[in-house]
């Protein structure tokens, strides 16, 4: 989720910030001649991965508040590396290695130590760039072509060309040069991008898979900018800074980055509400000359970054901790769609909060065995819409105050095939209309194939009318 800026631009602009934003400061200096660039931080604030430089020796290391340093070592006749990205809790780190002057693709936990991630289709350059937030997803590319591993169906072609690859929480939302893709609806080209405009460079993904971030063109170079399919491309500023969002929070609602004049590096955090503050000044210009930022904790709290000296010019880590935001939740569960033989569906959630301050959707496709999980959702009392395109929804109480919430079920009616959330004559006509079809005919309907098995039967007239006349909630 985390990508290093790279393309610095330097144009002659005003500083555009109007405060400092508020935090303490910590840097990660090993002393004597080395040097640390951090690439990614954990969503939860506590572990930050990247490459210990020592010698002319470049190795992948980890840092967490609890353990300090772990050096990550190398695959097998490797000779050099570096961390790329980090799970959600700073468990699992996934990078590469040189190998025979070809990139490997690793992932590494405490228990397993490094374990090469194996390549496909003979490719002999494989970089794993970004992983899920449980760790059991990575992404990368090898040579243009994108591919994606889990531990179940190992290393997998997306049949995708792109680069920097940046992966959502549950791996199932990518963004890449200059591309997104999503286990629902496949291949996007971002260039120009649905709902209007085009990314030149795409650093990255928010958790939740709705914004990708990076930079477009501007009104004098390249300006940052983000894209959603609501919004489409949208910059930070109207187009007329120079410079690149390099991360976001969870949401998508809070971004960092840097923006560039010829004298100077601003780095910044910017939210929809507050605007741009910069960060510039925790570290003095008479000991930093560059200061930049790569990443920032799923809330918000934590950003990262690397600082280059003015008098030695060596490169140190960065940790500046803000005031506290908010913090984030996880919302799992099962979801039972009534007479589905196929139960990997998408269902929509519409999270409504008592305070009235976190109103969103979110969209997830199920697993086979009924589960889910939605990530980075924030702290607070909700009431849930739940709802299948062919199900009627149900409202659900969820407290994520105080903790996650891990046991949510639901379980919707069948029926709904208008998707107005009622079974009634309406939906009645639709399945009549697609009596006795297969998947293949020209009036098969999927809205009227209730139980998902390619046939419009008295199968599914029977599930609707078992549901006729009724609502949801």
């Amino acid at each position: 989720m985390m990508k290093r800026l790279g393309l610095l631009l330097f144009l002659l602009v005003a500083s555009p910030f109007t405060s400092l934003a508020q935090g303490d400061v910590q840097l990660l200096d090993l002393g004597g001649d080395s040097r640390l660039s951090i690439e990614a931080i954990s969503a939860d604030g506590t572990t930050v991965v990247g490459a210990y430089i020592v010698q002319g020796r470049v190795e992948p290391f980890r840092w967490s508040e609890s353990e300090g340093y772990t050096f990550l070592g190398y695959l097998p006749n490797g000779t050099w590396g570096t961390a790329t990205d980090v799970s959600a809790d700073g468990s699992v780190v996934v990078g590469y290695i040189n190998v025979n002057d070809h990139q490997k693709s690793y992932r590494w936990t405490q228990a397993s130590g490094m374990v090469e991630i194996p390549t496909f289709q003979n490719r002999p350059d494989m970089m794993a760039t970004s992983v899920s937030w449980d760790g059991n997803v990575v992404v990368g590319d090898a040579g243009q072509a994108v591919f994606r591993w889990t531990p179940a169906g190992g290393t997998g072609n997306l049949s995708v060309l792109g680069s920097r690859v940046s992966a959502s929480a549950d791996g199932n939302h990518l963004a890449g040069q200059l591309f997104f893709w999503s286990n629902t609806d496949g291949y996007t080209s971002l260039s120009p991008a649905p709902g209007g405009g085009s990314l030149t460079t795409v650093i990255g993904i928010s958790g939740d898979g709705s914004t990708v971030f990076g930079h477009a063109e501007g009104t004098f170079s390249f300006a940052p900018a983000y894209w959603t399919r609501e919004t489409g491309v949208q910059y930070i500023g109207n187009g007329d800074l120079s410079g690149s969002i390099t991360d976001m929070t969870v949401d998508g609602r809070t971004a960092i980055g840097s923006i560039h004049s010829s004298r100077e590096v601003y780095p910044f955090i910017w939210n929809a509400t507050t605007g741009l503050d910069s960060l510039r000044g925790y570290l003095p210009t008479s000991l930093y000359r560059i200061f930049y930022v790569e990443g920032i904790s799923a809330n918000g709290n934590v950003i990262v970054g690397n600082a280059v000296g003015t008098n030695d010019n060596r490169s140190v880590g960065v940790i500046i901790r803000l005031a506290p935001t908010y913090p984030i939740r996880t919302l799992s569960g099962t979801v039972t769609l009534q007479g589905s033989i196929e139960q990997s569906q998408l269902v929509t959630f519409e999270f409504q909060s008592a305070d009235g301050a976190n109103n969103f959707t979110r969209t997830v496709k199920t697993n086979s065995d009924r589960s889910f999980a939605l990530y980075g959702i924030p702290a607070n009392l909700y009431t849930v819409r739940i709802k299948g395109s062919k199900w009627l929804s149900r409202r659900i109480a969820v407290n994520a105050t105080n903790s996650s919430v891990t046991d949510l079920q639901a379980r919707l009616l069948a029926g709904d095939s208008n998707n107005d959330d009622s079974v009634d004559i309406f939906d009645l006509l639709v399945l009549i209309n697609a009596y006795n079809t297969e998947i293949e005919q020209s009036h098969y309907s999927n809205l009227a194939d209730l139980n998902n098995d390619d046939v419009v039967d008295i199968s599914d007239l029977l599930l609707l009318i078992v549901n006729y006349n009724s609502m949801g909630e």
